[in-house]
């Protein structure tokens, strides 16, 4: 890299951000009185390249781009997690509002059962939601759904609804307490 200096600004908290013969106040396009907002990265970096091509990139550039990157898909991550995450705490506490939540004795499974369904119904707006397994078409509502039924019973029973969609795990609940005798 030479010794010359990129002409494209780094912010700085110590820097002065004004550009060479220009005063803050106003530049050669602003009419006294008017305001134009700072240039956007993304506009210097397109100017940059307009004139230089790919050879005007330099480390400091580089540099820019790269924390930039980062920057933005830690935002981007952040509030796709932060989405996933309140979305499964709705369908927990569905599942907790659940009345009556599967026993271990497991003897309520018919009215636990119509509890589900009930709710399911209400907020997937299907009224055979458990008729068909909808993990690849729709994961997000599926995923929801295990959610709630695994909060929807017994702490001891969660253990077997591991590693099935929402359709596996009322499918598995329902095969083996829907006909049990009492």
């Amino acid at each position: 890299m030479s010794g010359k200096r990129s002409n494209v600004p780094f912010p700085s908290s110590s820097a002065d951000h004004t550009i060479p013969n220009q005063s803050p106040a106003k530049n050669s396009n602003q009419i006294a009185g008017d305001y134009q907002p700072p240039e956007s990265l993304d506009a210097i970096i397109a100017r940059e390249l307009e004139k230089t091509g790919l050879s005007g990139i330099n480390d400091n550039l580089l540099k820019v781009l790269l924390i930039r990157n980062l920057s933005n898909n830690n935002q981007t991550m952040t509030a796709a997690s932060n989405s996933l995450v309140s979305s499964q705490l709705q369908w927990h506490q569905l599942g907790q509002q659940i009345s009556p939540q599967l026993t271990l004795d497991r003897t309520n499974f018919p009215l636990w059962s119509a509890a589900v369904i009930n709710t399911v119904r209400s907020i997937t707006q299907k009224v055979k939601f458990f008729n068909t397994n909808s993990s690849t078409t729709n994961p997000a509502t599926s995923n929801g759904v295990l959610a709630l039924l695994q909060h929807s019973i017994h702490p001891a029973l969660r253990s077997f609804l591991n590693g099935l969609t929402a359709y596996g795990a009322y499918q598995s609940l329902k095969g083996r307490f829907a006909a049990m005798k009492l």
